[in-house]
């Protein structure tokens, strides 16, 4: 039988990007209580910036859609324009409280997004997401 829970020492780290103070603890508790390794960032430019500095530290990037400036969607835009391998690659999982985008599973979204997450999000669809991916 496969054990479902990993140990932050079987992977890289996960990148919470979200512009929302509150949302951000809530994913960082939850990454915290099921033994992922993380940081956390607030808007889409840092993220990129960050996967540029650190392209191998991260193994996926949770992402908000929604955020002011670079949004979620831009971000995800470019990370996948790039042309080192990663950032290029990373595996990205758009979080959203927006219905429109929520129920948007096409892995090969024109967002460059590989998987959509509704908020809120409830412990076990985020350790069930982060599985498939890691």
């Amino acid at each position: 039988m496969m054990d479902t829970q990993m140990t932050t020492s079987d992977f890289r780290k996960i990148l919470i990007v979200d512009d929302d103070a509150d949302t951000r603890f809530m994913m960082s508790e939850f990454l915290h209580s099921l033994g992922f390794d993380h940081d956390v960032v607030p808007d889409g430019q840092i993220c990129v910036e960050t996967l540029r500095r650190n392209p191998n530290l991260y193994a996926l990037v949770l992402m908000d859609i929604h955020m002011p400036g670079v949004s979620g969607i831009d971000a995800s835009r470019m990370l996948r324009s790039e042309q080192q391998d990663p950032p290029k690659a990373i595996p990205i999982v758009g979080v959203t409280a927006d219905s429109a985008y929520s129920d948007h599973r096409d892995p090969q979204s024109a967002f460059g997004i590989n998987r959509m997450m509704a908020k809120p999000v409830k412990l076990t669809d985020l350790n069930r997401t982060i599985l498939d991916f890691v």
